[in-house]
Formats: structure tokens, C-alpha cells, sequence
């Protein structure tokens, strides 16, 4: 019986030491720290090549709080498989936030960190300050926009 706690009291340590931990933070703290947001729908998904993420294929509605007239538009959000690697997966047809970050091209990257919310669960008193882009964040540049600065003042 004493073996038995022991072996339960190590798998519980080891899966601990195995999940996705995210800091805790607000819908707002989640979207200021992302690269950008957008409010589309999964439309379709595949693997990448090394099997490692799920890449989800996004129709965008909105885009860094920008509409999109003329579409339709599509982003890939990659997301790792694995439960440590804090990845997810989304329901074909949805409408959902998304905040992630950029990987380059027409790809972003997502997680259980961050908010990745379906639409109609996303509270009323978010929705119109996420669609007016007036979701205050702190004003902090990044060194890409930095150097981007930099380049485009000199």
C-alpha cells in the first residue's frame, strides 16, 4: 500500500510539472500583450510538417480592429499539440478573439495563454472597446517597431 501512494504522489508530481502554466491575467492584460488581435472564424485545420502544431486556417472579420471590406481575408494561427506546450484547438465555425503572436507572413502563433475566446462568450462591456480599438494599453514599443522607427527616421 505505502508503494502505491508513493507511485500515485510521483505521477501526480510529474503531471504537474507537465501542464501549461500561464500567468494570470485579465482579457485586457492578454490582449496588450499580444503582437495583434482579430476576430475571425476557423474555417479549416492541418499539421505542419513536423507534426509538432496545429495550423488553424482563419477567416478574418476583423483585423487589429481595422474591418475588412474587400475579402475574404485568411490568417494561419499555429498552435502547438501538446497539452505542455499549452496548445489548442478551436471549433470549425465559430466566431472568436484571437490574440497572438506573429511568426511572419500570414502566420500567427496561439496558446492556452492567451485570449482565444468565442465571440458570443466574450462579455458585452469588451466587445465595443475591442471593436473601437479602445482597450487602454500601456504605451511600450517593441525593438521590431523600434528598429522600424529607427530605419524609416534616418
Amino acid at each position: 500500500m505505502v508503494y502505491l501512494c508513493v507511485l500515485v504522489g510521483l505521477s501526480s508530481m510529474i503531471t504537474q510539472t507537465l501542464c501549461c502554466k500561464c500567468p494570470t491575467l485579465t482579457r485586457e492584460q492578454q490582449f496588450c500583450n499580444s503582437d495583434f488581435s482579430l476576430v475571425g472564424k476557423p474555417v479549416g485545420k492541418f499539421l505542419t510538417n513536423d507534426k509538432n502544431s496545429t495550423v488553424h486556417v482563419i477567416q478574418v472579420r476583423l483585423f487589429n480592429h481595422l474591418p475588412l471590406n474587400v475579402g475574404p481575408h485568411y490568417i494561419e494561427l499555429e498552435s502547438p499539440i501538446s497539452q505542455t506546450g499549452c496548445g489548442i484547438q478551436l471549433e470549425i465555425g465559430h466566431d472568436y478573439v484571437f490574440n497572438a503572436i506573429f511568426l511572419g507572413g500570414i502566420r500567427g502563433k496561439i496558446t492556452k495563454c492567451g485570449w482565444n475566446e468565442k465571440w458570443a462568450e466574450v462579455p458585452e462591456v469588451l466587445r465595443r472597446p475591442l471593436l473601437m480599438n479602445s482597450i487602454p494599453c500601456p504605451e511600450v514599443l517593441n525593438p521590431a517597431q523600434i528598429e522600424a522607427f529607427f530605419d524609416y527616421h534616418n
